[in-house]
């Protein structure tokens, strides 16, 4: 009999469906049980954040691409001729490619193949450009790297960091907690972690409702490094063993979808 293995989907409201029915055409159930919340900000301030100012933004989500450019569309502001648009990822882009009179060939993001859809990666790309900018407003939550700030800082850029978003932990619902504690008793789970915060928001509800035990059988996939050691150190604080099972994706749904089939059928 093939092994009861169930994915936890753990991404805010809204962006797990694509990948739970890629997992259901599987063979793979999913349990969407989202760690944070995202709220959007009433942050449009027209000195400091219309997009003529700047002749590079940056996006660190594909949250604060649909919350900037929803601020523009309610202003009636369109797109300023020239101005190059960038992401740390490609999933992120793909709002950047619909938006009325931004053109594809100013917009910049690490190949959709490169596991790393990071900062990083994004600022490889501009150096295999060659791209210089003067004026840079980066665009992303209440908390974030400050290493894009730093590098474009290094090449005598003016940046602006503009916050418009925020996340908040989830609080899981007596019928959530009755659906995951379903989910583990099936022979495993393998739970999706896409950010850091997500880790620490779904380790407080792991927590508050007992369930840490029943972490020795369970699975994970992370979409960095970066995210996985966050879970081992917040495992290890916790006095919990640290993951064996902890495999790695790029954020991309085909991407994210084979790792969860490779960790469900992990031995």
């Amino acid at each position: 009999m093939a092994p009861t293995v169930t994915a936890v989907l753990t991404r805010p409201q809204g962006r797990n469906e694509a990948l739970e029915q890629a997992l259901l055409q599987r063979g793979i159930p999913s349990l969407i049980l989202p760690a944070l919340q995202l709220e959007a900000i009433d942050f449009f301030d027209e000195f400091h954040h219309h997009p003529a100012n700047y002749d590079l933004i940056v996006f660190v989500s594909s949250t604060a691409v649909s919350c900037y450019l929803e601020a523009l569309r309610l202003r009636s502001i369109t797109w300023p001729e020239g101005l190059c648009a960038a992401s740390v990822g490609a999933a992120s882009a793909s709002a950047l490619y619909r938006y009325p009179g931004l053109s594809p060939g100013l917009i910049i993001h690490p190949d959709e193949s490169d596991p790393d859809q990071d900062s990083e990666a994004l600022w490889k790309q501009l150096e295999l450009r060659k791209m210089k900018f003067r004026r840079v407003l980066i665009v992303r939550g209440q908390q974030g790297r400050e290493w894009l700030s730093s590098r474009f800082a290094d090449e005598n850029a003016s940046v602006e960091r503009v916050t418009v978003y925020q996340r908040v932990p989830a609080f899981w619902t007596d019928q959530q907690s009755i659906a995951l504690q379903h989910a583990l008793s099936g022979d495993s789970c393998v739970f999706l972690l896409t950010s850091s915060e997500s880790v620490c928001a779904m380790m407080q509800n792991i927590v508050r409702l007992g369930m840490e035990k029943s972490w020795a059988k369970l699975r994970f996939v992370a979409i960095h490094e970066r995210i996985a050691e966050r879970l081992q150190s917040e495992l290890l604080a916790l006095g919990l063993p640290q993951a064996t099972m902890l495999f790695r994706s790029s954020p991309g749904i085909d991407s994210m979808c084979n790792a969860i089939v490779d960790a469900a059928r992990a031995n």
